[in-house]
């Protein structure tokens, strides 16, 4: 790995509450990456504080890449409903029952997430 790809990594905790501007392709992916394989690495409890810590340069890289594909960065909340039911469900080992109808908007919510991740990571970028 070189340098430049652990720079992107780097730069969007300098950039952690920065909501604002634009990121290329390669940022975002690199960061993407970089923070799953860390992430599967970790035991479960350091794994926890370690997404919780990274989760906040991730919407906002995510809103400058898709900002910087020509679409709202507004999207991203599709992304709070999936990520809520992740951290009950798989670190805080809660089960949870929910009615029919907020099962069916969970994974609604799933689908749209994934649609939009898969689209920040390969949409080009659109400068004007």
């Amino acid at each position: 790995m070189k340098l430049k790809e652990l720079e992107y990594y780097f730069q969007a905790f300098k950039n952690y509450f920065n909501f604002r501007g634009r990121a290329n392709r390669s940022e975002f992916n690199w960061f993407v990456l970089i923070d799953l394989v860390i992430l599967f690495g970790l035991i479960e409890w350091v794994g926890f504080i370690y997404l919780l810590i990274t989760i906040v340069p991730f919407f906002s890289l995510n809103v400058r890449r898709l900002r910087d594909a020509g679409c709202s960065g507004y999207w991203v909340l599709f992304y709070f409903p999936f990520c809520l039911y992740a951290i009950l469900v798989n670190y805080m080992q809660i089960h949870l029952v929910f009615p029919t109808s907020l099962v069916i908007l969970y994974f609604l919510s799933l689908i749209v997430s994934l649609i939009i991740f898969v689209f920040s990571m390969f949409a080009k970028s659109k400068r004007y």
